[in-house]
């Protein structure tokens, strides 16, 4: 673990460490083949879903949200799919 809100997993297919800021994150997931990372959390005012390339620890995709912050986070078998659940009970299934 580094400083406080950064995290250093290990990439599952190489030998190098990825920095991510993590800011306001609530919850981080890896892909079921280790390439991605999904991190969803706070932003003012509601939340975001940010997903990472692993290996080169740049971001992919951002997505601001209105209706608040996901605190559920999860991949699918398969990794082509993820899903997130917000505080207000909203659960959306998006392409990875």
């Amino acid at each position: 673990m580094g400083a406080w809100g950064e995290a250093r997993p290990w990439a599952s297919d190489s030998v190098e460490r990825m920095r991510v800021k993590l800011r306001d994150a609530c919850r981080v997931a890896f892909s079921p083949d280790g390439r991605n990372l999904v991190e969803v959390g706070r932003a003012v005012p509601g939340g975001y879903v940010r997903m990472w390339d692993a290996g080169a620890g740049s971001i992919l995709y951002e997505h601001l949200e209105a209706d608040g912050p996901s605190f559920g986070l999860a991949f699918g078998p398969t990794g082509k799919k993820f899903a997130t659940g917000n505080i207000a009970d909203v659960v959306r299934v998006r392409d990875s």
